[in-house]
């Protein structure tokens, strides 16, 4: 019985998201409340009316500016449409102490970037969507973002979105790869086509 309405909310949280988007796509932003204290959909979670729609968004997001130079004898994509438009596939993300997550699931993870501001992607459980600004010079903002609220044990969905909210400038590296780099050059998130 409790596994049918999981999936009833997980279907009106899912109808709210859409209606938030299309109101948003007619010019008539919705006013959006954030959710900031949990990470997973409760009964009471979702709430929805005509010109208001509350999610709850992936922790730790922000919109900042991002700041940082680019590591020596990188060059950041001059043609933004590069990097728009694919459905980048996370290779795996190393820190500047050498540490290297990569996905227990190879090939799951993606996140794709549109030419109008809005990004997409999916993890081992649940798939996000959310804006971002990106610039010629290499400097890419994201957030916030949002999500499905499935919940899945021992998914790497947490660790994965945050890497990508954290994100301040990007390259594409000689392999054609996309780069984001994470800030004060503190590590770098490697996706491939």
């Amino acid at each position: 019985m409790a596994k049918k309405y999981k999936w009833v909310i997980l279907i009106l949280m899912v109808i709210a998201m859409f209606v938030a988007l299309v109101e948003r796509k007619l010019n008539k932003e919705p006013e959006i409340k954030i959710n900031t204290e949990n990470s997973y959909v409760k009964n009471n979670d979702l709430q929805s009316s005509s010109d208001s729609v509350t999610v709850s968004v992936i922790p730790g997001v922000t919109d900042t500016t991002p700041k940082g130079k680019l590591p020596a004898g990188s060059t950041p994509s001059g043609d933004i449409k590069a990097v728009q438009g694919i459905s980048w596939i996370w290779d795996k993300t190393v820190m500047n102490n050498d540490t290297v997550v990569s996905p227990k699931k190879p090939g799951v993870f993606t996140l794709e970037l549109k030419a109008d501001g809005n990004l997409s992607g999916r993890t081992d459980c649940n798939g996000f969507f959310g804006e971002y600004k990106i610039a010629s010079d290499g400097i890419i903002s994201v957030g916030p973002l949002a999500s499905t609220m499935m919940y899945c044990d021992g998914s790497q969905e947490k660790v994965y979105t945050d890497a990508i909210s954290k994100a301040s400038r990007y390259i594409v590296d000689a392999n054609g790869n996309l780069v984001l780099l994470l800030p004060y050059d503190s590590g770098s998130i490697i996706f491939k086509k």
